[in-house]
């Protein structure tokens, strides 16, 4: 074949691709400053550490989530720390990927708490997978003993998670001293 004919097939080739939107293959996307390979903790406000900066490098390669344009915490000058405009950037990733992270707890707004649907999709970016939202079957109440979790899917909190309009068990009612403490009461002997 002449190299006329190449070029004219690659040309045509090419403007199929385009027209097709074929797609290239699953990879891994390499995240420049990210030293983890994946992530195995909740992430909050406050909190420090690798992860945190693998967050923020993650959420710098989108402009619709980048933390900040310059200074501490843009592109290139992630820091280990997740403070406000850490938490700021997560809410704007929770609501992009809403239907992953937020709509299996009912949620809409995202809460820039990193836990288990949030740590999912981003372990999915970091793997180049794609993630598969968690059944939507809602936890109950009574099975959720972290605070932020129960206030995430929807909950009261008051040393035990509740749902709205159901009745707290009195002190008093209550016989053992783990649901006692847990219900926010001090146990005494």
């Amino acid at each position: 074949m002449s190299i006329k004919k190449l070029f004219v097939l690659g040309v045509v080739l090419l403007g199929v691709v385009v027209m097709f939107g074929a797609t290239s293959p699953a990879y891994a996307a390499t995240y420049e400053g990210c030293t983890i390979s994946s992530f195995t903790r909740p992430l909050a406000q406050g909190m420090s550490g690798q992860d945190v900066k693998c967050l923020q490098v993650i959420l710098n390669s989108d402009p619709e989530t980048q933390l900040a344009v310059s200074g501490a915490g843009a592109p290139g000058n992630e820091t280990t720390y997740f403070g406000p405009i850490t938490k700021a950037a997560v809410i704007k990733f929770q609501e992009k990927y809403a239907p992953d992270i937020l709509a299996v707890y009912g949620l809409t707004n995202g809460t820039g708490y990193v836990g288990k649907t949030t740590l999912a999709k981003l372990n999915s970016l970091l793997s180049g997978s794609t993630v598969t939202p968690p059944s939507t079957t809602k936890k109950a109440a009574s099975e959720i003993t972290d605070p932020v979790e129960c206030v995430t899917a929807g909950y009261l909190w008051n040393g035990t998670c509740y749902e709205e309009g159901a009745e707290k068990k009195a002190a008093k009612d209550i016989t053992d001293p783990t649901e006692c403490v847990n219900a926010g009461y001090y146990w005494g002997a």
